[in-house]
């Protein structure tokens, strides 16, 4: 409490406002990184940000996208978020953990990436989580149906990569 009080003292700013502001800014970064990477799938451009009529973000295409650990510290911030796709990124295992803060996400696209089933704990994490698509994954079939237990509302597709 001390250090807060003395920042604000000191600098006149509330350190929450610091942090939201600074967390702002990583937001903002992400975006503009993303507006700078066309989405062209079979000759068509894709928006990779879509927005609803009050301007929060609701889906992001991030599609071949190469995302770096500070661009999952920003997507998770993004609380309107209610689809990610994930198609052919550098997504991990690990990174699929920062999803779980996103309370408003419904939907999920896996397909053509690199997970396996260390990724289940986290995707049943998600409860908000209504359809996932999960092709050409590394996840077996028993961690499918784990995720089934984790979530047994949950609309899926599945289609485990063969070697």
């Amino acid at each position: 409490m001390l250090p807060a009080l003395l920042a604000l003292l000191v600098l006149g700013a509330d350190p929450a406002e610091s942090a939201d502001a600074e967390a702002k800014k990583q937001v903002q970064a992400f975006l503009t990184r993303l507006d700078a990477q066309p989405l062209v799938i079979s000759d068509q451009v894709y928006e990779r940000i879509e927005r609803n009529a009050a301007g929060e973000i609701i889906r992001l295409r991030l599609d071949e996208a190469k995302l770096t650990a500070d661009d999952w510290r920003a997507l998770e911030k993004i609380e309107s978020l209610q689809s990610v796709t994930l198609r052919k990124s550098n997504v991990t295992d690990a990174d699929i953990a920062h999803l779980v803060r996103l309370p408003n996400l419904k939907g999920l696209v896996i397909s053509s990436t690199e997970l396996t089933d260390d990724a289940i704990g986290s995707i049943g994490a998600i409860s908000s989580l209504k359809s996932i698509c999960m092709f050409d994954v590394l996840i077996t079939h028993e961690g499918k149906e784990n995720l089934k237990l984790m979530l047994p509302k949950l609309q899926m597709g599945y289609r485990h990569r063969e070697k």
